[in-house]
């Protein structure tokens, strides 16, 4: 199930950009 795979990664990454860089 590659499709669950790349949500979590776009989840990962989207919370990264998020996220300031402290």
């Amino acid at each position: 199930m590659p499709s669950k795979i790349q949500s979590f990664g776009y989840i990962y990454i989207k919370q990264i950009i998020k996220t300031p860089e402290s």
